[in-house]
């Protein structure tokens, strides 16, 4: 099964490297198609934050930012450097 991380780059990228938690939530559940845990949504936010710079949670590699500004709830994936 693919990692939280995996699930979340796919998503964006499915729905053109930016979007709404509500989009991100769909994009996700159609592409794992099976139960979710009830905490599911949460993870995904502590994910999302856990791997963007400007969050208070930032811990991990970044990936993402905030579109928006912090509080938006708009994300996209950071661009990949070549």
């Amino acid at each position: 099964m693919a990692t939280w991380i995996s699930d979340i780059v796919a998503a964006l990228s499915n729905l053109g490297g930016a979007a709404t938690y509500d989009q991100i939530y769909a994009e996700i559940k159609r592409i794992r198609g099976s139960a979710l845990p009830n905490s599911w949504k949460k993870i995904i936010q502590r994910e999302i934050q856990a791997h963007a710079r400007e969050s208070s949670g930032f811990s991990g590699q970044p990936l993402f930012y905030s579109v928006d500004g912090k509080g938006a709830g708009v994300w996209a994936l950071l661009p990949v450097p070549y």
